[in-house]
């Protein structure tokens, strides 16, 4: 499932690239607070809008026993004279894989989601913004749920559990603008 993701990403953004005028990398402070590297790109598609993919993945964060990895694709039209500057809005949408044990139960599995979000791009120097965004992502998952010490295989689609989230999703990134 992690390669299908990757290979996707590097898809879109090989597709994207070959079109794109300015491009941007960027990373989010408040994923690398919770401890989860991450590594954005934005792409200018057109004269107000951006298409941009963030890879992020998190392997035992402050020493617990939880793995993820996730890719976001997002579109953004800036409501400013281009792109990467003022306000915008932002469709996106997440694909993850998840294992997290916590006390004594697992969950193993994955979600899909599509949020909105709106945020502006404060321009620091000619290359670099601070982007603040916030907003609201609908996931669902798809997990096998389980005790520590228990055969999964044992209790068979019981214990599968399915489910939809709405959660606030706030972020804070430093972008650097190449060309």
């Amino acid at each position: 499932m992690i390669k299908r993701i990757f290979i996707i990403g590097i898809l879109l953004l090989s597709v994207s690239f070959t079109r794109a005028q300015m491009l941007a990398v960027k990373c989010d402070l408040a994923k690398g607070v919770a401890m989860a590297p991450n590594l954005g790109v934005d792409f200018v598609v057109g004269e107000k809008t951006t298409f941009g993919v963030d890879i992020f993945g998190v392997k035992q964060p402050w020493g617990k026993e939880a793995k993820m990895f996730a890719i976001s694709p997002d579109i953004r039209y800036w409501f400013g004279g281009r792109a990467l500057i003022r306000h915008y809005v932002e469709l996106s949408a997440v694909v993850a894989n998840y294992d997290i044990h916590h006390k004594n139960k697992i969950r193993d599995g994955n979600t899909v989601g599509a949020g909105i979000m709106f945020g502006r791009a404060y321009k620091i120097t000619s290359h670099l913004n601070f982007e603040i965004s916030g907003g609201l992502v609908m996931l669902k998952y798809n997990q096998k749920e389980y005790y520590k010490g228990d055969i999964y295989e044992d209790y068979g689609e019981r214990t599968n559990s399915k489910g939809s989230l709405m959660l606030p999703q706030i972020e804070a990134s430093i972008s650097y603008i190449i060309r």
